[in-house]
């Protein structure tokens, strides 16, 4: 069943959500520098990131429907989506969380946006790590 896996896709997708990690650094650093602006754009960039990876794996997922790959149709399709389902909900939850930082940064809580700054990146780097792993053993492995 894993054939019916859209590896170049998900290579790309794997390759924007490690940029994000790299444009959330720039944005802690600008924000530390007291370059709020850059700091904004930065943190842009991230959310950007994140939300075009989740759209590509909602793609993902009605793809593979159309194909009749589902949770309950055998043990692939119940490990493909169990895993790549948690992620994803790890991935919007970092997202609702540098979204509500992003909105800080606007207002006068920008004290907030820095402290909260560091264990947002923390998280977020986390969910990369453990995306590369995800990646691994499903996309990459079963092409070996």
């Amino acid at each position: 069943m894993a054939d019916n896996l859209n590896v170049p896709q998900a290579s790309i997708l794997t390759a924007l959500l490690v940029a994000s990690s790299f444009t959330l650094m720039s944005s802690k650093r600008n924000l530390l520098k007291g370059k709020l602006r850059n700091s904004k754009i930065w943190m842009g960039f991230t959310l950007g990131l994140g939300l075009i990876f989740i759209s590509g794996q909602i793609k993902e997922y009605i793809d593979l429907y159309h194909k009749q790959v589902t949770l309950s149709r055998d043990i692939f399709g119940s490990s493909f989506f169990t895993l790549t389902g948690f992620h994803g909900m790890h991935v919007i939850l970092g997202l609702i969380a540098i979204s509500l930082l992003f909105a800080f940064s606007f207002g006068k809580m920008k004290i907030v946006t820095l402290a909260g700054i560091s264990g947002v990146e923390v998280y977020w780097h986390f969910v990369d790590i453990v995306w590369l792993f995800v990646f691994f053993f499903v996309y990459i492995t079963p092409l070996l």
